[in-house]
């Protein structure tokens, strides 16, 4: 997510609305006060002009404030968009500092590797925080997103404008650059609220391994990895880490089968009305 479950804003978005889901779906007065404490503490983050706690320092991270990232101009909160200018925000990562802020760095450089090795590391510390298992979750987006079946094998070295084009092919130009800006947060809000609200975006909070996405948040996530710059470094990841995994794929490449059939569905529905669609 980020993978899904890790992305910056859209991180905490989606860390909040997971566990108010599963505070819906019990009867625990103790899990319903955990979620109270828990989501004060979203909710002063969000507003702390500091979220995380820790303060930017230049010298010892200098990689962080310089381009792309130049985190020593992070926006506030509710100012930020994905692809400024028509070309992936990298600015976007340094909301989250210090978690994936520095993953976010070595993508933008080139060292895909860096990058999956600095995600995993980061997702153990947010699976603990947030209590859930960010990996699953992970799995899921990624067989989900279709990043399993992506033709593409980005390796160290893949540059950004190798993904523009990637990223111009599933998406159209016009919609990742532009459009998906428009809208956003709130199409990841709607996304996330509409799988909570039909059951298929959910966790467990006394079974923090029992998470599930849907295929509208896969989708919108990994859009937003387009205009964050990390759609490449994503595929990467999720091919090293998950796609061939016999655990993982046991549990998950059903989904990648099912979003396969989906988007031929809407190709087809497409081509009928003589048009095209984005997959």
């Amino acid at each position: 997510m980020a993978s899904a479950s890790r992305l910056l804003l859209a991180g905490l978005a989606f860390g909040h609305g997971l566990v108010g889901a599963a505070a819906l779906r019990t009867e625990s007065s103790e899990g319903v006060g955990s979620l109270l404490s828990y989501k004060a503490a979203v909710l002063r983050a969000a507003r702390s002009s500091d979220p995380f706690g820790k303060t930017l320092n230049c010298s010892r991270d200098p990689i962080l404030c310089e381009a792309p990232l130049n985190c020593q101009e992070k926006s506030g909160l509710a100012s930020v968009a994905p692809a400024k200018d028509g070309h992936p925000n990298f600015n976007m990562w340094c909301l989250s500092y210090p978690l994936y802020t520095h993953a976010g760095a070595q993508c933008a450089r080139g060292n895909l590797s860096g990058y999956i090795a600095l995600v995993k590391k980061d997702q153990e510390a947010v699976s603990k925080m947030l209590m859930v298992n960010v990996s699953n979750v992970d799995a899921e987006y990624c067989f989900l997103a279709g990043h399993c079946d992506s033709p593409h094998n980005p390796t160290d070295g893949s540059s950004v404008e190798e993904m523009e084009k990637m990223c111009d092919a599933k998406y159209g130009a016009e919609h990742w650059r532009h459009e998906f800006a428009k809208h956003y947060p709130g199409s990841m809000l709607t996304s996330l609220a509409q799988g909570v609200a039909t059951g298929k975006v959910y966790v467990d909070l006394f079974h923090p391994g029992k998470v599930m996405v849907n295929q509208a948040f896969a989708d919108t996530m990994a859009e937003l990895a387009c205009g964050m710059g990390n759609y490449h470094c994503d595929v990467a990841y999720c091919k090293q880490t998950f796609c061939t995994h016999p655990y993982w794929s046991s549990l998950h490449s059903h989904l990648g089968v099912e979003a396969a059939r989906n988007n031929e569905r809407k190709a087809q529905k497409a081509a009928k009305a003589g048009g095209t669609t984005r997959l």
